[in-house]
Formats: structure tokens, sequence, C-alpha cells
């Protein structure tokens, strides 16, 4: 039986790597119309769009917009936390206890990142021309430190729910006229969520503190 059903999977990832390669020869033949499909697929089925919304709590709250005429499925959606400094402040006086010899904190000396959880949203459909709104987990999981801030990156990964579109934008994906993710870095100061390029968040500190007012009050801009 396992070896019918591993018979049967290799069937079919050769049937789809014959249909894509099938796809890729029509494509190249007819050159720039390879193009035209993929602009008038953009056109109709459109990206989506992740905006910040406001902080709740220690949460965040996130709208993820489907401006399409079509369903979309979200196969993945996943946040990461990059190797970086710490950068964080105490919100409240703290204890720490001597044990053995050293100094431990309320919790343990070692606390979790939440938020690189979240996969609630894998596998949800977000109907045409909605806005689905969801809820991120705090950054960590001590609610007595703050991270003053830190650079998240976040990918996640739609396809429409409609068979026929789906099987394009696969397509469309295999020849790399369409991303198959989309990829978004934040450095988060003092719970603003704010698009950036740099990897270092000292530098991204800077860059938001230049470009944005709302920050000009923000400890870290000021110092």
């Amino acid at each position: 039986m396992k070896q019918q059903a591993k018979f049967k999977r290799s069937n079919g990832r050769k049937r789809y790597k014959e249909i894509a390669i099938r796809t890729v020869k029509i494509l190249s033949s007819l050159g720039v119309f390879g193009l035209i499909i993929a602009t008038s697929y953009s056109f109709l089925v459109g990206d989506t769009k992740l905006v910040y919304e406001k902080p709740y709590g220690r949460s965040y709250v996130f709208s993820l917009i489907n401006d399409s005429p079509a369903d979309i499925i979200v196969e993945k959606f996943k946040i990461s936390y990059p190797n970086q400094p710490v950068i964080a402040k105490t919100t409240k006086d703290i204890y720490a206890e001597s044990k053995d010899g050293e100094l431990v904190m309320p919790g343990g000396n070692i606390s979790t990142i939440p938020i690189i959880e979240f996969h609630e949203l894998d596998g949800e459909t977000i109907s045409a021309r909605d806005t689905h709104k969801f809820r991120l987990p705090p950054l960590n999981s001590r609610d007595y430190l703050q991270l003053e801030a830190a650079i998240f990156e976040i990918t996640y990964e739609v396809t429409p729910k409609n068979k026929l579109l789906s099987y394009i934008d696969q397509t469309l994906k295999f020849l790399a006229l369409r991303n198959e993710e989309e990829y978004l870095r934040y450095i988060v100061v003092d719970n603003y969520w704010i698009p950036t390029r740099s990897k270092s968040p000292y530098e991204a500190i800077r860059i938001a503190c230049r470009d944005n007012d709302m920050l000009s009050r923000v400890d870290l801009c000021t110092r």
C-alpha cells in the first residue's frame, strides 16, 4: 500500500511538471502574449495589502485587504524575528531573586516571542472586495518588559480560491512573472509598525525618527 501511495504521489508531481513544461513552451512560443496574460491576471486578481491598524493592549491589529473580485485563500502567514540586538526596557518596578548565586527575573530569565507563533491566518478564506482584520500576539511574553525597537519580517502567500485562477496563478509563479510570496520588513518603535529596508535596528530607528513626525517624542528619537 505504501509503495502504491508513493507511486501515485510521484505520478501527480510528474503530471504537474509536464503541464508546467507544456505551459512554458506555449507561452514562450507566443512571446509577449505571456506578459499580456500576466498583466491581465494582475489586473483581475491584484495583490493583497497588509495594513497595520493600531495597538490593542499588548497586541496589534492588522488588516489583510483583498481588493480583487475573486476570493482568496491565505496559504501561509509567517512572522519571523531575525537575529538582532535586544533593545528593551522595563515598564514597572521588578524584583529579581537570588538563586544559586544568580539573579533570576520574575518568570525566569528566558522569555519567548509569542508573535512568531502566530499561524491563525493559515488556510483562511478572504472574500472578494473584503477586509479581514486580525490581532497579532504580543512581541514578548513578559508584561513588565517592552521592546523599545525591534525588526520583524512578515511573509505571506495567497492564492485564488477559484480553480482556474489558481492554476493561472501557479503557472505565472512558476514562470517568475508573479511573486510566490509577499515579503515585508518592519521596525516596531513605541507600538508603531513602520516599513523598513534596513536589517540593523539602529539604522532603521535612525531613518524612522528622521522620516516620521509621529515619533518625535519617542525616547529613542530624542536621545
